[in-house]
């Protein structure tokens, strides 16, 4: 007889290991110096520590702005909806908060450790593996916390049963305490992850965009030249963004998915043999361990073994070993659970494996088709580069070209990835393909992380004036970091996709139990369809708006500086913190918004039209969310390498500082705030509008006014 319990268990013991890993790692880092004991080391510490000092910053007032809301929706939740679920509203905000907390501290303690390796070894290997080791801390502590976090919550639960009827303090509907209590538990985890992402996505575009504008644009500054006052204010977006963001977006769509997975297994399987339940529960959540297990392989190998002096070899090396670990672990894992058990008669015990591998082999074809689009070295990327001969104009629309061209091959790779996991498994399969696309998502999150990290190393080099050498490897690492965080979007849109598909099935049928399929062609869900569809546009607007007025509000503060030759000459310091506070007030300020719509228009529609009018609304959104998130992502991406691309002199004729490479900065500028702030904000609204609709469902249908 299989037991939950006992593996839940098992599920712990992995998650320490992994936590022991992280706490391996940061301590190695620590031991690393910061610099030497001369004047440049010194002023490399002062550098990095103003940096740090600025995350914390705004990671303080961030969060003293999201306990008011989160006070008030736990509180709401708690009178209307179910008694305890405003707990574990709380308790899932909780949660998340600190594995992204944790990810960040481990980046602003490592950026300054990276640039100091380049410095004294000139080895790109072993600089690689300095910025990995705060890229560990990241991903490892995210994947462990999701883990830790959910088998406590099951055991909260005290197992699940579909039977089970409870309401809110205030009585007005009946629910599913279980049910409620995980999907309020994945509330507070969505919650914190758009605030994250809103927030951080805003503050760092608008420092870049004005520190880009105004001191490499206007005043002809070196970029990351400390004489510019927005260049720590930008080191500081690229974490609390970069890494605290995404974070908690990939730590938010692991749970969403597991989450899932385990509702759809109680929902759609009540009548079959309760030990066939758990072993699909068990499945479900043993393949994300599994990729936990297969991640620790894969970095600790690349850790470990002699570098080759080749970093993107090395990383795809980690990413590959990861991914056949839990490919193979995951077959074995369904022969031994599903021949054990009573089974369906229509259920083949290996079909929850294809399932799996189903979504990972789709994830790595999206992230390659990602590497396509957005690699330094790519036909789209030099196409970018060399419109920037002819001006900011064609670098647009040669971007916007390919953004929406990129947005095909991966749609359709997700589309029949979804068809062919229902076929083999039904909806059960659908969430077990996205378990297996973020299986490995700690190694994930790790290579992502070597991005922001590599990149802060390289703006300390560039600050501190090291020798050009160490800017050369920083400029390498950075930008293979660009295509490591772009292929990271893809993954968390590929997921987004398939997560928010199988949260959809678990709201129809937590209104309808059994019957999904809702009749589109009706005016009605039409409307709705329509509106979910110019509700994302309102979201994107609202992002774009306010980013784009906090980078001329914060040009205006940085060039009113730069007016001084004192400050531009390097004799008087500039006044960083203005910049941090300045910025961080005005993007704490219009991060509630966005948020505020995701949690709003579910629930007003629903309140108003019913739970068909809402669940029409929410095909509408996710299918355009989709696309723009692609769009936006590689689109972005490519912007960016295009304009390094011309700064590596690989666009024969053309230098930095030249009119081309003043036209790619442009495009970088516009493209920063696609992929760092709209395309990754889209695919957290998906999830988070959805299970907004989980958690209300039953007060829909039986509160609506019309």
């Amino acid at each position: 007889m299989l037991s939950l319990e006992l593996f839940l268990w098992a599920i712990l013991g992995i998650a320490a290991i992994a936590v022991i890993f992280v706490v391996i790692n940061f301590a190695t880092l620590l031991k690393k110096p910061e610099g030497d004991n001369d004047a440049i080391g010194q002023e490399m510490k002062a550098f990095a520590k103003l940096i740090r000092d600025g995350a914390m910053t705004f990671m303080k007032c961030e969060y003293k702005r999201i306990l008011l809301v989160a006070a008030i929706v736990g509180t709401l939740i708690t009178l209307f909806v179910e008694k305890w679920s405003g707990a574990f509203f709380m308790l899932g905000m909780t949660v998340n908060s600190i594995s992204a907390f944790v990810g960040m501290k481990g980046a602003t303690y490592a950026n300054v450790r990276v640039a100091n390796t380049a410095r004294t070894t000139g080895d790109i290997g072993k600089t690689m593996k300095t910025a990995l080791l705060g890229g560990h801390i990241s991903g490892f502590s995210v994947h462990a916390v999701v883990l830790l976090s959910l088998s406590f919550v099951m055991f909260l639960i005290g197992g699940i049963n579909p039977d089970a009827v409870s309401t809110g303090i205030i009585p007005i509907a009946e629910c599913n305490p279980s049910f409620q209590r995980l999907s309020t538990f994945m509330l507070g985890y969505s919650l914190i992850a758009i605030f994250n992402r809103a927030g951080g996505g805003i503050f760092t575009k608008m420092m870049d965009a004005a520190a880009d504008f105004a001191g490499k644009n206007r005043h002809n500054l070196d970029e990351d030249s400390k004489e510019n006052p927005g260049v720590i204010g930008d080191s500081v977006g690229d974490n609390v963004n970069d890494v605290l963001g995404n974070c908690s977006d990939l730590g938010e769509s692991t749970m969403a998915t597991l989450g899932g997975a385990i509702m759809i297994a109680y929902m759609f399987h009540r009548g079959c043999a309760p030990s066939f339940i758990t072993a699909l529960v068990i499945f479900a959540i043993g393949v994300n361990a599994l990729g936990l297990v297969g991640s620790l392989i894969g970095s600790a190998f690349v850790l470990l073994h002699k570098s080759s002096g080749k970093p993107s070899r090395e990383l795809d090396l980690s990413t590959w070993i990861s991914a056949l670990f839990v490919l193979a672990a995951s077959f074995g894992s369904a022969q031994f659970l599903f021949t054990r058990v009573e089974l369906p008669s229509n259920f083949n015990p290996l079909s929850p494996a294809f399932c799996a591998m189903t979504g990972i082999l789709s994830g790595i074809v999206v992230g390659k088709l990602t590497e396509y689009y957005t690699g330094l070295t790519g036909k789209p990327v030099r196409a970018i580069a060399e419109a920037a001969r002819r001006g900011t104009p064609f670098v647009i629309s040669e971007g916007d070209a390919l953004g929406f061209r990129s947005a095909l091959l991966p749609t359709a790779v997700i589309g029949f990835s979804i068809m062919f996991s229902y076929n083999t498994c039904g909806y059960y399969g659908i969430a077990v393909a996205a378990i297996g696309m973020l299986s490995f998502i700690a190694n994930t999150i790790s290579i992502d992380a070597f991005g922001p990290i590599s990149d802060n190393a390289g703006g300390i080099a560039s600050g501190c004036k090291l020798n050009e050498s160490v800017r050369r490897i920083t400029d390498q690492l950075d930008a293979l970091g660009n295509t490591t965080a772009a292929i990271g979007k893809g993954f968390a849109i590929g997921s987004a996709a398939f997560a928010s598909i199988s949260l959809f099935v678990n709201y129809v049928n937590s209104y309808s139990p059994g019957v999904i399929s809702e009749n589109l062609v009706s005016v009605e869900n039409i409307v709705a369809l329509f509106l979910g569809i110019a509700t994302v546009g309102v979201f994107v607007d609202m992002l774009t708006r306010y980013t784009n007025k906090g980078g001329e509000i914060m040009t205006d503060i940085i060039n009113k500086q730069l007016d001084d030759p004192a400050v531009v000459s390097g004799t008087k310091a500039p006044d960083y913190a203005t910049c941090i506070v300045q910025g961080t007030q005005y993007a704490l300020k219009h991060m509630t918004p966005p948020a505020l719509l995701a949690l709003a228009a579910p629930t007003i529609l629903g309140l108003l039209f019913g739970p068909g009018f809402v669940a029409a609304f929410l095909l509408g959104s996710i299918g355009v969310s989709i696309l723009l998130a692609f769009f936006y992502g590689n689109s972005g991406g490519a912007f960016d390498n295009a304009k390094k691309f011309i700064e590596a002199n690989m666009l024969e004729g053309e230098k930095k500082g030249g009119d081309a490479h003043k036209a790619a900065v442009n495009g970088d500028i516009v493209g920063d705030i696609r992929k760092d702030v709209d395309g990754v904000s889209l695919d957290i609204l998906i999830k988070l509008m959805t299970t907004v609709a989980i958690t209300l469902a039953m007060i829909f249908a039986e509160h609506h006014i019309f």
